[in-house]
């Protein structure tokens, strides 16, 4: 797991907005660069394997860091697991909290801060293994689920070509709050709730999840496994595996 003290001091080296590179646009990679920077030196990063370029590729094992959407990544995961024998590593950062600090962009006077309402857990995590369930489990394949605290800065200025009340803003890492590791079958246990059965709806309130990521998060422990569903009327109703 990650040095949570080196990624503190690593966020905070960091913590400068790049204006020659346009605010905002700096930001959009900088908790990726960070923990690639945690996981390699700068020698094992962007490492060409086949026709992909790894995030890190160290001590047999490619590390990616993944801040978007999976659904691009299956082919470039496929390849690793049939054309090579390295072990993959697939980091997937979540904001758990963020603090959102209006600022003035020409004095940097913070105007006003607030804690936001949208948190991010270790079930949308799961719900983001959705588009490569059918690779897991694998004894090659490890998922590291991170939580982090982050700072965002919305500036003063609106964006003209976007939406009205948008605004520019920097996103600041600060800590890991908690993090998982899964691997085997046995690991996604973490996901199950007491009871042997459950519907949809009991499992939205286990899992603090809903709409879209509630259905990815039950189809991904179907496919590893974990679980079965039945139709009964209406509805599903799934059942856990021995």
């Amino acid at each position: 797991m990650i040095d949570r003290e080196l990624f503190e001091a690593r966020c905070l080296e960091d913590s400068l907005p790049d204006r020659s590179k346009g605010i905002g646009t700096y930001s959009e990679k900088r908790l990726h660069r960070i923990l690639k920077s945690l996981y390699a030196g700068v020698d094992c990063q962007e490492i060409p394997v086949g026709d992909y370029v790894a995030d890190v590729l160290c001590d047999g094992v490619i590390t990616e860091v993944q801040t978007g959407d999976f659904r691009k990544y299956l082919s470039k995961l496929r390849y690793y697991l049939d054309a090579t024998e390295y072990k993959i590593r697939l980091v997937i950062p979540l904001i758990s909290e963020k603090m959102l600090i209006r600022m003035d962009e020409e004095t940097g006077e913070v105007i006003r801060k607030k804690r936001s309402p949208l948190k991010k857990g270790f079930f949308h995590g799961l719900a983001a293994l959705y588009p490569i369930r059918e690779i897991l489990p694998s004894d090659r394949v490890e998922i590291d689920v991170l939580l982090i605290s982050a700072k965002e800065h919305r500036y003063s200025e609106r964006v003209k070509y976007r939406k009205s009340g948008a605004y520019i803003s920097d996103m600041f890492p600060q800590r890991i709050t908690d993090e998982r590791s899964f691997s085997k079958q046995s690991d996604y246990l973490f996901f199950l709730p007491e009871q042997d059965e459950f519907t949809a709806k009991e499992y939205s309130s286990f899992g603090k999840i809903k709409g879209r990521e509630l259905y990815s998060c039950l189809n991904t422990l179907c496919q590893i496994g974990v679980i079965s569903r039945k139709k009964e009327g209406k509805s599903y109703v799934y059942t856990k595996k021995d």
